[in-house]
């Protein structure tokens, strides 16, 4: 919920109300004037000459241009009083946000043509002016939360008030940025959120599906105003656009990553000697797919969400993502980076290369007794494995090279036990087995009860 204004809604003054109203008469009447004047070039003969016809095109034109005069000083209008319905909202503690009442405008504006083509048209330039309204609200609650006492974030939390990160920028409106947008948009509705892709048709997508408020392509105008920016493009991207941020922040600002190696991102953000406060992120949900279009479909209710502090990290700024994310019914984990790419190589990174070497033994198979016969008798396990090896390999390269140590450990460490393994198998070692299974079991049991 937007902060709460203290003091009564803002009202129209007289002299505003009649400068309004004095406006749109004087814009009326010139309109009428042009309107005469076009009507009559338009159904007159046809020209005769190309000078006619260009007298005819400035009369259209002039008639063009007194309403675009009376339509923006209506526009001028509808914007005040848009703020005025925002003030008294933030007094009732009622979100900006009404997709009831814009799909109501929507109805009753698109009725003012028959033509189907004009209807659709004039209901695009309204969900353009709802999306402007919002940000001029969004704007001022931005502001007065900005000005508001940290202390005061824990209580308006508390008070169901979102006010925590009131202007989002999410960099990368991929599977993880798209989910992010979906999650705060179902979560938070009254955030103001800004996305930014290096392709541009992921904005224009993320407008059309109304993940995001406002697309910007300049990257620091993206990043400018916002209190937390999202870097959620690939591995590889993000220190990039890290460097290219960094000096253009503030310390009001915090910056969060995504990706799932954390030492080489929380290194590069402590060398660049920040303003802003940065803190690595993880968010444990995904898929094998990729690309906004997969977003809608990610599954982050109840997901853990590392995170991963600079030794420069103000604990303020720690506690106050966290509150966010509990708002969006995340679970923060804290830990150091260098545990988190150590356990994540064995439970993340290992197993999607274990199950790229196993699909590989499979395609191999499959050359011998056919793709049909292999997947008709590929049981639950080999199936459910079957979706890790859909992954993106590009993602997965940078992941590779960012966490090159851990990853190659663990698999050696791996290829050592599946040796034990095959050795027990070949040598009918039941006792060797059992231990093995004993251990997994151990671990299986502890991951598997619900946490607290």
């Amino acid at each position: 919920m937007p902060l709460k204004r203290s003091g009564q809604p803002r009202k129209l003054s007289v002299s505003e109300g009649k400068a309004a109203r004095s406006r749109r008469s004087r814009s009326g009447a010139r309109a009428e004037e042009a309107r005469d004047e076009a009507d009559g070039a338009i159904k007159s003969d046809s020209p005769s000459s190309d000078q006619e016809r260009h007298q005819a095109l400035e009369a259209v034109r002039q008639r063009i241009d007194q309403v675009d005069a009376e339509l923006s000083a209506l526009l001028s209008e509808r914007f005040l009083l848009s703020l005025e319905v925002a003030a008294v909202k933030a007094d009732l503690n009622i979100g900006v946000k009404d997709p009831a009442r814009e799909q109501k405008v929507l109805d009753r504006v698109g009725a003012a043509s028959d033509r189907q083509d004009i209807a659709a048209a004039i209901q695009t330039v309204y969900q353009n002016i709802f999306a402007c309204s919002r940000k001029l609200q969004y704007r001022e609650d931005a502001v007065a939360v900005s000005t508001a006492p940290q202390d005061k974030y824990s209580a308006a939390a508390a008070e169901g008030k979102q006010l925590v990160f009131p202007r989002v920028t999410i960099v990368g409106l991929g599977l993880i940025g798209g989910a992010i947008a979906h999650l705060i948009r179902s979560r938070l509705p009254n955030t103001w959120i800004v996305g930014s892709d290096i392709e541009g048709r992921n904005v224009d997508k993320a407008i059309e599906l109304q993940l995001i408020d406002e697309g910007e392509t300049d990257l620091i105008k993206a990043v400018s105003q916002s209190s937390l920016i999202v870097l959620a493009a690939s591995p590889a991207a993000n220190l990039t656009l890290l460097d290219q941020i960094g000096s253009a922040l503030n310390q009001s600002q915090l910056v969060i990553d995504v990706t799932s190696v954390k030492s080489v991102i929380v290194q590069a953000a402590a060398s660049l000697n920040l303003t802003a406060d940065f803190i690595g992120g993880h968010p444990l949900f995904g898929s094998e797919k990729s690309g906004l279009d997969a977003a809608a479909a990610v599954t982050t209710d109840g997901a853990i969400f590392c995170l991963t502090p600079t030794g420069k990290t103000a604990e303020s700024t720690i506690k106050r993502l966290m509150e966010w994310l509990s708002l969006l019914n995340l679970k923060a984990d804290v830990v150091d980076a260098g545990t988190h790419d150590q356990v994540l190589a064995r439970t993340s990174h290992a197993v999607q290369f274990l199950t790229i070497a196993l699909g590989a033994e499979l395609a191999d198979l499959a050359e011998q007794c056919g793709v049909e016969r292999v997947s008709s008798l590929a049981g639950p396990s080999v199936k459910q494995m079957a979706r890790l090896m859909n992954s993106p390999s590009d993602l997965w390269c940078e992941i590779a090279s960012q966490n090159q140590t851990q990853i190659v450990e663990a698999l050696r460490s791996l290829a050592a036990t599946l040796d034990v393994l095959s050795n027990a198998v070949a040598t009918d070692d039941r006792s060797a087995i059992n231990t093995l299974f004993e251990r997994a079991r151990s671990i299986g049991a502890a991951m598997t009860q619900p946490r607290a």
